[in-house]
């Protein structure tokens, strides 16, 4: 069980990079705990975004997924919320990146 609890919890997939990361900063300076979801957990750009919003006296946690596949998006939203507790929004930011021709 999360203890102290906050009612401001929001889940950024495509958090550490870009959109994502600009969304999680000005939720974070807004109030919120973040639940940052990447490709990989290990990302310097995943933990270093973890550093900025707990230095802004906020909560943070990075969970890796593929938000492509059913399996890890169940697995995201379980982790998230037994790490920080009840979601109150979600941000997608996630994308695929293609080069065009």
């Amino acid at each position: 069980m999360v203890s102290n609890l906050n009612p401001n919890h929001c889940l950024i997939t495509g958090g550490p990079r870009g959109i994502g990361r600009s969304t999680a900063l000005l939720a974070a300076r807004s109030g919120y705990d973040i639940s940052i979801v990447g490709i990989t957990k290990a990302s310097v750009h995943a933990k270093s975004l973890a550093d900025e919003i707990v230095a802004l006296g906020r909560r943070a946690v990075i969970l890796q997924g593929d938000m492509s596949n059913e399996d890890d998006i169940s697995l995201v939203f379980d982790q998230a919320v037994k790490s920080l507790g009840p979601l109150s929004g979600v941000v997608n930011a996630d994308g695929i990146q293609q080069s065009c021709r």
